[in-house]
């Protein structure tokens, strides 16, 4: 008796907590954000239903729903629906519950069947059932209601039908991972402070890993609000036509990004790659051509843009105040290609030559350049002054990283050099981080075509936020473009477990930042609009439900850019620039223009949302038809990658001895000598010793990789101070990674 009070006390405890918790969420999402169509508490309450027992789940949705409708009705008129939410939370955790039996797993084949049952039971319950039951059993309350606030009703009904599946969807899932993870963790240590100190203990892939993610992320920002700032300059200096205006040059300025930078990510690879194998010959002629080709592509755009001008505003035909304002910025606009793939040219060419530095301080003093000139120009001569404004910034861009080629240490000088070959390797190269720019010139172009033919010239505020929202859902891949060094290198290793130790970490702390951006949007929309000054328009209403829903599709997003960047990193191209296609070009186009022709705004935005899901959706069903389920979502196939071992460890003597044992036992595996065994770990011991000395008191982490492809390696990692070990042993080799030390030893 005493047990079985125990365990209901336990029960009753934990639905008040999950019910706070929800209460806490749809207050922040709903009440702070003055709209009712948007509900995330449903997240939180369905994580209750499968950790803790449906009922659990249940009563905490019945009890939150009956607060929060208190709250913000003062009322308890419409709370009879708070048994149809609850029901469905209940139902969703009996079933998941029945067909997973192995409650520590959350892998995509539990992923994929918890959102089925959660999409299914959410339509069935909410959406589906719940009118006619209403009807046959609380008529009583709806005896008075007119025919249009029973149609009212259900256009409601239907929106939180949509926000619990789709909150569920995107921050369900990843708060049910965690606490899965947290559960499988506690298990394994025994008590709360042991996990929260594995999580946050350092080691190097996550040390490497965690320091470059906010430069990053860093870079992107103002690499993105360097496109945005004409935009923003022209709202608030010029008015809303002006901006209009800018929004119809959108397409333009994405097209010729993709075009000016259609070689440059490829050549600055290549060019790495020859630094590190030691051919600076080679490095200098793929530079020098890379160089040729950008200025010649940036150079030919000029008389292409100057003779198709009538061509393009007649495709885009808009009032003639609008066009006016376009026009003047076209006029200058079309000198600044050359200027644009120049000055990104040398920026990946001193970044790939370890002057990172001088990289963010391009962005910076570009960005600057951009802000200023924009905005006093704008003032005297108008839109001209904002393409103006462009082509200095990208002056001072190019002057910033140029400075890169007169140090010493610069590895690249011009010979003339010309290739087919080399020219199409660099393509083939650059197609990852160029179809991006396809992709948004094909997005914008839709939109704005789409808004002028059904709505007219004054509505292209609408095509601005549609295209913001897209940059934004690029600016939560810092993380994932901050892993694509590392990603490489163990690719390049074929370490698998490398691969996914960094593949958890980068995606966790996309998600993270995905989230974190998506709630900040829910809750101030009006950001955006504040962005570009157009915070009084009569469109505000349906803009800020525009944005809150594209907002969610922020998650979605971030997974999306991560896998893509995954994919191009470990090889395999051509997945990812599907992924880029899906997520930035073909399924925005086809939700949100298609949504606009009947649901305007609003729908607009429920279109940006539901592209993204879709896209990573449709995705994984293409990987799985063509790769299998068990490929997913690494897709590490090759059998090489089942050769290759790593341990990470800290430079301190205990773990000296773990980790020579480590390499002792696996190279005995394989059949090696003592003796040589012997060397190689007197080899490893003092490589440990000499780079502890180096660093003084500097906490150091490593990490080993055995490599059995072949003849045997051992490879030893750190982070320590960078330097050359005064080794002779010819079967010792040494290089520098970015920022850390690599020590092969050839067995």
């Amino acid at each position: 008796m005493e047990k079985r009070l125990r365990h209901i006390g336990k029960r009753i405890i934990q639905t008040v907590v999950i019910a706070a918790l929800a209460v806490l969420v749809d207050y922040l999402a709903v009440v702070w954000s003055n709209d009712e169509s948007i509900w995330l508490g449903e997240a939180v309450e369905v994580v209750g239903s499968i950790m803790c027992s449906p009922a659990v789940g249940g009563f905490a949705t019945v009890i939150c729903v009956l607060v929060t409708d208190f709250i913000e009705y003062h009322s308890f008129e419409y709370s009879f629906m708070c048994i149809f939410e609850g029901a469905s939370m209940a139902l969703i955790g009996v079933i998941y519950r029945a067909l997973v039996k192995d409650e520590d797993n959350f892998g995509i084949r539990e992923i994929v069947i918890f959102n089925f049952v959660q999409v299914l039971v959410n339509t069935i319950v909410l959406y589906l059932a719940t009118p006619p039951t209403v009807i046959m059993v609380f008529g009583f309350i709806i005896g008075d209601w007119s025919k249009e606030l029973l149609v009212e009703e259900m256009g409601i009904l239907g929106d939180n039908t949509f926000s619990a599946i789709i909150s569920i969807a995107l921050i369900g899932t990843f708060l049910l991972a965690i606490c899965i993870s947290f559960r499988k963790k506690l298990k394994e240590y025994g008590n709360a402070s042991d996990v929260v100190k594995s999580v946050f203990k350092s080691t190097f892939i996550n040390k490497e890993y965690r320091t470059r993610a906010f430069e990053y992320t860093f870079g992107i920002f103002f690499a993105i609000a360097l496109t945005m700032t004409d935009g923003v300059v022209s709202g608030h200096v010029l008015g809303e036509k002006a901006l209009a205006a800018t929004s119809i040059m959108v397409p333009l300025i994405s097209l010729s990004t993709f075009i000016s930078n259609i070689i440059t990510s490829g050549c600055s690879n290549l060019c790495a790659i020859a630094k590190g194998d030691g051919d600076y010959e080679r490095g200098r002629k793929l530079f020098s051509l890379g160089l040729m080709t950008t200025i010649f592509l940036g150079v030919i755009q000029i008389p292409v843009y100057f003779f198709t001008e009538n061509l393009y505003f007649a495709y885009f035909t808009s009032s003639p105040e609008i066009e006016a304002f376009a026009r003047e910025y076209y006029h200058f606009y079309i000198f600044v290609p050359p200027l644009m793939g120049l000055a990104t040219f040398f920026d990946e060419i001193a970044a790939s030559d370890g002057d990172d530095g001088l990289s963010y301080a391009g962005y910076l003093v570009s960005f600057a350049v951009n802000v200023g000139m924009s905005i006093a120009l704008s003032n005297i001569i108008g839109m001209s002054g904002l393409s103006i404004a462009t082509v200095l910034s990208y002056v001072a861009y190019i002057i910033v990283v140029s400075v890169h080629f007169f140090k010493k240490s610069n590895t690249y000088k011009f010979c003339f050099h010309f290739s087919f070959r080399d020219l199409f390797v660099f393509a083939e190269r650059s197609l990852k981080s160029n179809v991006k720019g396809l992709c948004m010139a094909l997005a914008s172009a839709s939109f704005t075509k789409a808004i002028l033919l059904f709505w007219g010239s004054s509505y292209l505020i609408v095509n601005t936020v549609l295209c913001a929202m897209l940059e934004i859902y690029e600016i939560i891949n810092g993380p994932s473009e901050a892993a694509e060094y590392l990603f490489a290198t163990y690719a390049g290793e074929k370490n698998s477990d490398g691969l996914k130790t960094l593949f958890k970490e980068a995606l966790t702390v996309t998600l993270i930042g995905g989230m974190v951006l998506s709630l900040f949007l829910l809750v101030a929309p009006n950001t955006v609009l504040l962005l570009y000054g157009v915070e009084e328009s009569p469109l505000r209403a349906e803009l800020i439900k525009c944005i809150r829903f594209s907002a969610v599709g922020v998650i979605a997003a971030a997974v999306g850019g991560f896998l893509s960047d995954y994919y191009g990193n470990i090889g395999n191209p051509m997945w990812s620039c599907l992924m880029m296609v899906f997520r930035t070009a073909l399924f925005p186009i086809l939700f949100c223009v298609t949504f606009s022709l009947d649901g305007g705004i609003i729908f607009m935005g429920k279109g940006m949302l539901l592209s993204q899901v879709v896209a990573v959706a449709i995705f994984y069903g293409f990987v799985f038809i063509v790769k299998g389920g068990d490929s997913i979502p690494y897709l590490l196939d090759d059998p090489d990658f089942e050769k290759v071992k790593m341990n990470s460890f800290d430079y301190t003597p205990a773990e000296y001895e773990r980790i020579l044992g480590w390499i002792n036992d696996n190279l005995k595996e394989q059949g090696i000598e003592e003796t040589k065994i012997a060397e190689v770990k007197e080899l490893a011991s003092s490589l440990f010793k000499i780079t502890e000395e180096k660093s003084g008191k500097k906490k150091v982490l490593g990490e080993c990789v055995l490599r059995f492809l072949g003849d045997p390696e051992v490879i030893i990692k750190d982070n320590g101070e960078l330097f050359k070990p005064d080794i002779t042993d010819d079967r010792h080799i040494y290089n520098v990674l970015m920022s850390c030390n690599s020590n092969k030893i050839c067995v």
